[in-house]
């Protein structure tokens, strides 16, 4: 089975600006599994007839394009940065800099990451929030997959740009955050070191476990430390996921049958039902 990448014409907007859903995907340091989710969620909402942008915004190791097989070099995010900085970035440029990627009668659009995470001082807050101000107006959910560092006032003598300012912004600016951990005791330690400072960011979060053995100490000690529920669970399906990575395609194609697929397919539609 193949993946369609295709650079068509975005279709004239019908629905409200505000009708537009941003989740923005985090994770703690530590492989949960996020950039899958975010990948898997947008095919299973473009399943549903969303439309949906999925967008690349991690600055230190962006990992979309290679998940969905895209070969040929892009623009993207770093030709949104620039545009913005240019004061010339409208819809027009986002479909022109965006990739359709079809699967059979699913289509979503993909803004891919930076070229090489150097550049990560082109991408600012401007960059975030133009591009966030832009998507909105067109799509009815805006997937984004972000890195997990979140510390402040690291920046270099040449760029006035902090390091982790696209992963802080889109987390503010987000209608909620789908925080995937692992049920593994580094993970839930990694979460509580972040929890405070992800809180003062964007207190509208969903815990996702993801690879879960449905540990009920687990939930318990997160509800305990930090009063937050789990929203989902995901069940671990290791070969399922490298079949479908190394096949570029999402897991509803590669073993549609996977307890982890069916998991996420009833994630995307709970979260159709929570309004942002």
């Amino acid at each position: 089975m193949t993946t369609t990448l295709i650079r068509s014409r975005v279709k004239t907007p019908t629905i409200a600006a505000n009708a537009c859903q941003v989740l923005t995907v985090f994770g703690p340091t530590g492989s949960t599994g996020k950039s899958s989710l975010a990948l898997n969620l947008a095919y299973e909402f473009a399943e549903l007839g969303k439309r949906v942008l999925l967008v690349d915004l991690d600055t230190h190791s962006p990992s979309l394009a290679h998940r969905l097989g895209i070969q040929e070099p892009s623009a993207a995010l770093a030709g949104s940065a620039r545009l913005i900085r240019q004061g010339r970035f409208d819809l027009e440029q986002l479909n022109r800099l965006t990739i359709q990627v079809k699967h059979r009668k699913a289509t979503f659009r993909v803004l891919t990451g930076l070229p090489s995470p150097r550049r990560w001082p082109e991408v600012s807050e401007e960059t975030v929030s133009q591009l966030l101000n832009v998507a909105r107006n067109e799509f009815d959910l805006v997937l984004i997959d972000v890195a997990s560092p979140l510390e402040q006032n690291l920046v270099t003598a040449a760029h006035p740009t902090e390091r982790n300012t696209a992963t802080r912004c889109a987390l503010a600016k987000s209608d909620y955050v789908l925080n995937v951990l692992n049920e593994s005791s580094l993970s839930l330690s990694r979460h509580l070191n972040l929890f405070t400072e992800l809180q003062e960011l964007q207190p509208k979060q969903l815990i996702i476990l993801n690879r879960s053995a449905q540990r009920p100490a687990i939930v318990s000690a997160l509800k305990t430390l930090t009063k937050q529920s789990v929203f989902a669970t995901i069940p671990d399906d290791q070969p399922g996921f490298e079949l479908a990575e190394s096949e570029h395609l999402p897991l509803a194609l590669a073993r549609r049958n996977s307890p982890a697929r069916n998991a996420i397919a009833l994630l995307s539609h709970k979260l159709l039902e929570c309004p942002p």
